[in-house]
């Protein structure tokens, strides 16, 4: 059963709908879900998009 090593948090929202999923329990990081902030993680990581 998967369960959550990282959960981000911030006082202010500036967003609505969804927030990006991503499966990072192996070398290869997979987007799960596409949401809130996916421009701004796809800065700072190289992951290929499904």
């Amino acid at each position: 059963m998967p369960f959550v090593d990282v959960a981000v948090r911030s006082d202010t929202y500036h967003f609505l709908g969804e927030s990006t999923v991503i499966d990072m329990t192996t070398d290869e990081f997979k987007i799960m879900r596409h949401g809130a902030g996916i421009t701004k993680v796809l800065e700072y990581v190289d992951i290929e998009n499904p």
